[in-house]
């Protein structure tokens, strides 16, 4: 790819790659306001949480305020480090209008390290069984397919400051 100067830095994952963690912490210790796409259709939709949204609004009903607040995101005037919502990845018109305004990076971890935080996230306790393994991997790299579009890949090594350091330096050298 061409080097980009971009407006925004928008990150691109997988649930529970790392993109609120990781773009909050950068954009603070880059001076930059954050901006999280479920958060803000969250607000949008006025609800509580994603299956509190797909509830009230199914899968197109959510998937089209996910993507018109992305599209506000972008249109704010003031750079921002975005993370957006993994939903939109393979939605059209997602990575066409993501690289009119901005860079985008993919970050990526191993399927088990995103496996381990997602169902921690979602309260999940007991042991990861070879048959969730093998069915989160399937899921993985068919969704890894979809972040490959991104601009640039930060490979992720599990230590927060140092991926996070990484990320900087990252972002630094392309704005």
């Amino acid at each position: 790819m061409e080097t980009v100067c971009a407006k925004h830095i928008v990150l691109v994952g997988i649930a529970s790659a790392g993109k609120t963690t990781m773009g909050r912490e950068s954009a603070k210790r880059l001076g930059l306001p954050f901006a999280d796409n479920d958060e803000e259709a969250l607000k949008a939709a006025a609800v509580k949480s994603i299956d509190d949204a797909l509830s009230k609004l199914g899968e197109d009903g959510w998937n089209s305020i996910l993507f018109r607040e992305y599209r506000a995101l972008l249109g704010l005037k003031e750079r921002h480090v975005i993370a957006a919502s993994p939903r939109l990845l393979d939605r059209k018109g997602f990575w066409l209008e993501t690289r009119k305004k901005a860079l985008s990076i993919h970050l990526r971890s191993t399927p088990l390290a995103v496996l381990t935080r997602d169902l921690k996230n979602q309260g999940f306790k007991d042991a990861i069984t070879a048959g969730m393994r093998k069915e989160y991997e399937r899921y993985y790299w068919w969704r890894l397919g979809h972040c490959r579009k991104a601009d640039l890949e930060l490979r992720l090594i599990g230590q927060l400051d140092e991926d996070v350091s990484a990320l900087d330096g990252l972002i630094r050298t392309r704005i």
